[in-house]
């Protein structure tokens, strides 16, 4: 059977807006809007999208900024893949420690009732370089299931067209 396949033009699409955007060692990047999230693939932009934070920029969301975020996650499920990268690890959000009037316990309960909510995985990858690393490795794996899905369909549409 001929399988045409796809070929993902795999660099990676960072918003405009984001003001602290990852350096990524493997995959080409430029900027560009997005709608929805921080990074994706071109090409795939409707089907792939990451959203980043910060320790600070979480802590904000949910508080001043937690109708703005929660409009973002609504919009961010709409996605076939989606996750939220999060700049600290569990143990730097159970220590707290920030200025703003939130505790801990409001953030981690924000996170697991958005993660319930919206069935958006929430990854806490500790340093800023360690969260574009991950950012990078699920963007392309993502864009190879794509691929691949398209490959497969394409395979099916050709034995039904009687191309194979």
């Amino acid at each position: 059977m001929g399988v045409c396949t796809m070929k993902v033009d795999a660099h990676i699409i960072i918003d405009t807006r984001e003001q602290n955007p990852f350096t990524f060692e493997n995959l080409p990047s430029k900027r560009g809007t997005l709608e929805t999230g921080d990074c994706s693939v071109a090409g795939l932009t409707s089907l792939i999208s990451v959203e980043h934070k910060s320790l600070y920029d979480l802590v904000q969301c949910v508080g001043r900024s937690r109708r703005r975020f929660e409009r973002e996650l609504r919009r961010l499920r709409g996605f076939r893949f989606r996750c939220v990268i999060v700049e600290a690890d569990l143990n730097t959000i159970e220590a707290g420690g920030w200025r703003p009037k939130v505790t801990p316990a409001a953030v981690l309960g924000s996170i697991s009732a958005w993660m319930a909510q919206y069935r958006i995985p929430f990854v806490f990858a500790g340093s800023h370089m360690s969260a574009g690393r991950f950012c990078e490795r699920y963007l392309y794996q993502a864009a190879r299931v794509v691929s691949g899905d398209y490959a497969a369909a394409q395979g099916l549409l050709d034995v039904v067209e009687g191309k194979s």
